[in-house]
């Protein structure tokens, strides 16, 4: 008996071992989305390398296409956590996914004269949605935990969008599209720990994330008002960090509810 314990014991550590490295390269997953959304806008801004219209047609292709990549392997990791039903690593990629639907198919509708219509607007805005209801009733069945990933993929990406939109012209601030990187490797780090670590550190993550949410749109905001106060419009701050903290916290929000959904679920199955 002594004997057949200790050829278990070995297995049991293997077992172990396995669980551990799992867990380690879902968290590194997990943490992925910001890296590469933040990849995306440095390194569009750096091949670029100075104002929009200054910069040679190469050098236009070569930017845009470097971004198109990053940005495309978050959509492509998005699509991979659909296929395989809501992987635990998925949440916070699905989340980044759901704001950048969103602003490209705003882009899209902006620059073609037959879609600059409220009502197609308000159906992004419904696609939109719909597409956040899914992941997050995916989300809500495993907890707040969970549905806070969701949040942190959502939150981070119009962050660091927002990096972006300080480059662009007639703001041309390109010297501070690295900050995207920066921010991205800061935000990596962020959810990575908050994927490893349990309820009350993960609030505390929360709280910090949001903190550089803010601080990245106060830049932004201080980079836009002189344009923006010329042309007689008003500072965008308010609003915009009122939606980013909602976007933080309708995941943990919406998590405390997980057992309802479950019932509401069960329920519909049933039928």
């Amino acid at each position: 008996m002594p004997a057949m314990k200790n050829e278990k014991e070995p297995e049991k550590a293997n077992n172990k071992t396995d669980g551990g490295k799992v867990k380690l390269r879902h968290a590194v997953l997990t943490g992925l989305p910001p890296l590469l959304i933040g990849s995306s806008v440095s390194s569009t801004w750096l091949i670029i390398s100075g104002r929009w219209q200054e910069a040679t047609a190469l050098e236009l292709r070569l930017g845009l296409a470097a971004g198109i990549i990053f940005a495309g392997i978050v959509a492509v990791g998005g699509f991979c956590a659909l296929v395989k039903r809501f992987p635990v690593w998925g949440f916070s990629w699905l989340g980044a996914d759901v704001v950048g639907f969103l602003l490209i198919m705003k882009s899209i509708a902006e620059e073609n004269e037959l879609l600059k219509s409220r009502e197609v607007h308000t159906g992004l805005l419904g696609l939109t949605a719909i597409f956040a209801a899914v992941v997050f009733i995916a989300a809500v069945q495993r907890g707040w935990q969970m549905a806070g990933l969701v949040s942190i993929g959502m939150s981070t990406t119009m962050a660091l969008v927002n990096i972006h939109m300080m480059a662009i012209p007639p703001f041309n601030r390109v010297d501070l599209a690295i900050l995207g990187l920066i921010f991205g490797l800061v935000f990596f780090i962020l959810t990575f720990a908050y994927y490893r670590s349990k309820n009350t550190v993960q609030l505390l993550i929360l709280s910090i994330i949001a903190s550089f949410n803010l601080v990245i749109l106060w830049l932004a905001n201080s980079v836009w008002s002189g344009y923006l106060s010329a042309m007689g419009k008003a500072s965008p701050f308010l609003p915009m960090a009122v939606i980013m903290l909602l976007m933080l916290l309708a995941g943990p929000i919406a998590g405390l509810f997980h057992k309802p959904v479950e019932r509401v679920l069960m329920h519909c199955t049933q039928k």
